[in-house]
């Protein structure tokens, strides 16, 4: 079984202060899925990515944070996550649901052990959807690219050095 330890991270971080940070209600009805470049944050004393996208299951769509981490093989959506969605995995070693992430396709399974609480993002999820990332650690903030759209690097560089960069606040479904 594979394992992370997030001891700089607890539910209150992942209910509250992180989605404080990126301007969204943690698990909240959208009508829209996002579809584009993702914006996200440098967070707590470890340093740890976080961003905001859509999960979608059928007909439900929830805005939700992943924490990134390039050395993961699997993505994981936590048991809250899974029963917002009326989902239950019986086999928590090899069971797996499809879901569309940001509008695009990817597999899942449920987070566990010292992450349980936690939305954890897989490395080749980026790699399949030919997505580059530019981290601005000054402003504690971090920017995703999704290549198969027309793009200006230096567009996104600038946005990126903007005194106030603003995160979008994305509307609720009613």
């Amino acid at each position: 079984l594979f394992d992370i330890l997030l001891s700089d991270i607890d539910i209150k971080d992942i209910h509250e202060i992180i989605p404080r940070r990126l301007k969204i209600d943690y698990l909240s009805d959208t009508l829209k899925e996002f579809n584009g470049d993702i914006y996200g944050i440098i967070f707590g004393p470890q340093l740890r990515l976080f961003y905001v996208t859509t999960v979608r299951r059928n007909d439900k769509i929830k805005i939700m944070t992943f924490l990134v981490d390039t050395g993961l093989s699997t993505t994981y959506i936590s048991k809250e996550v899974l029963d917002a969605f009326g989902i239950t995995m019986v086999d928590l070693v090899n069971d797996y649901i499809n879901v569309k992430i940001n509008s695009r396709a990817t597999r899942v399974m449920m987070s566990r052990a010292h992450f349980k609480d936690v939305n954890v993002i897989r490395m080749s999820y980026f790699n399949v959807n030919d997505i580059n990332a530019y981290i601005h650690s000054s402003k504690e903030i971090f920017h995703m690219h999704f290549f198969n759209q027309e793009y200006d690097i230096n567009q996104i560089n600038h946005d990126l050095r903007k005194e106030n960069v603003e995160l979008k606040r994305y509307e609720k479904k009613e």
